[in-house]
């Protein structure tokens, strides 16, 4: 477990990306941290309590990012991380139909499986991304542009990069 001592020994202004076990960070250490900003910000799928509760402090930061995950048609899948207050989950990517393999010879593609753990990734890249093209921008201003460039997918607001890439050249 991660727990206060390790958080404190991480260099100021770090980013703690969790798709591993919710119970893996202490929760309550986690938000101090990043309410203090010693944590710059946080991407995470994974809690100790899933799906979180509607009056979970974790919605309320605006330096974490939730993720969900979707079908490949848009809607949530049945294990997703769920929306709280003001119904936040950060942004949903797709997981749980995401590419997993390719046979050549049927030509089959699997893509079965899979979930937030496949989500988070590309949720993460894109942050990443964003921020090797705008060093400045802060965990906040990388959550804001990643969840107002998303795409509506049955009303699910789902992550689109060309277009958060796009949001950062436009600055």
């Amino acid at each position: 477990m991660i727990g206060a001592s390790d958080l404190a020994r991480m260099k100021k202004g770090a980013v703690i990306i969790n798709t591993s076990r919710g119970p893996l960070i202490d929760e309550a250490a986690l938000l101090r941290c990043l309410r203090e900003d010693w944590i710059a910000g946080a991407a995470l799928d994974v809690f100790a309590q899933r799906p979180l509760p509607p009056d979970s402090p974790f919605f309320d930061l605006p330096n974490v990012i939730t993720v969900g995950n979707v079908v490949n048609d848009g809607s949530v899948w049945k294990s997703s991380n769920t929306p709280g207050n003001d119904f936040e989950v950060s942004i949903y990517a797709p997981g749980h139909q995401a590419v997993r393999g390719y046979n050549k010879d049927t030509g089959e593609v699997k893509n079965l499986y899979g979930g937030t753990s496949m989500a988070s990734p590309q949720v993460a890249a894109t942050a990443a991304l964003l921020r090797s093209l705008n060093k400045s921008l802060t965990a906040a201003q990388i959550k804001d542009i990643i969840t107002r460039a998303a795409t509506s997918r049955n009303g699910t607001p789902v992550l689109s990069v060309d277009e958060a890439v796009l949001a950062v050249i436009n600055l």
